[in-house]
């Protein structure tokens, strides 16, 4: 699984398209940007690739309702992420 493509990004409906054709979330990341907590989202898949390409081409087709439950999934890893990242800086956000 080491030798799988990784991409980051911040674009939440990209990330449940990959989400929903079976990548996987590697790791998330939280960092301060202009006094805001911007989440990173390590995507890694056999098709990542080629899943890149079909979005950025605007030729990607998902099933609504795995794309729905995928983006869900991954809002709800970003609010732990964010909880965690406040808890570990003393709250200060």
């Amino acid at each position: 699984m080491d030798n799988l493509p990784t991409l980051k990004s911040t674009d939440l409906y990209e990330c449940a398209y990959y989400f929903s054709n079976n990548c996987t979330v590697k790791d998330v990341e939280i960092v301060e940007e202009n006094r805001k907590a911007v989440c990173f989202l390590y995507m890694t898949g056999e098709n990542l690739l080629l899943l890149q390409q079909n979005y950025f081409k605007s030729e990607a087709v998902v099933n609504l309702f795995e794309f729905r439950r995928s983006y869900n999934r991954l809002m709800n890893l970003i609010a732990l992420a964010k909880k965690e990242s406040k808890i570990r800086q003393g709250g200060n956000r």
